[in-house]
């Protein structure tokens, strides 16, 4: 994984060589139902924020990950998932956090959403 830091510290930019790395980050929450559908026990609760609702779906991560602690760590500001209503004004100029689980550069990479999508 290769951070590339802003001027003032912050992560501009997470990833790696692998071909599908999970950075979700709430952005499912903002999807149509058959979208965000995720599957049971798919990810981890920190415990940095408050509990999700006990359901099967946008279970992939709390919104808190790895990009999240690493800027955490380096004192910047997080940033927004790309769809949430909250990503306005001052906080658009944070940045937007365009991660998601099932993103990827294989062509079967999300391929359960083909049917929602075509």
């Amino acid at each position: 994984m290769t951070p590339c830091l802003t001027k003032d510290g912050g992560v501009e930019q997470l990833g790696g060589a692998e071909p599908q790395w999970d950075g979700e980050v709430g952005r499912r929450r903002h999807w149509w139902r058959r979208e965000r559908q995720a599957w049971w026990l798919c990810g981890l609760e920190l415990g940095h924020r408050p509990p999700e609702p006990p359901r099967h779906e946008e279970v992939f991560s709390n919104g808190l990950n790895i990009p999240d602690i690493i800027n955490e760590h380096l004192g910047a500001e997080p940033t927004l998932p790309y769809l949430s209503p909250d990503l306005r004004g001052a906080k658009l100029l944070v940045g937007a956090n365009f991660a998601s689980a099932s993103v990827g550069i294989l062509n079967d990479t999300g391929i359960q959403f083909v049917s929602a999508t075509d």
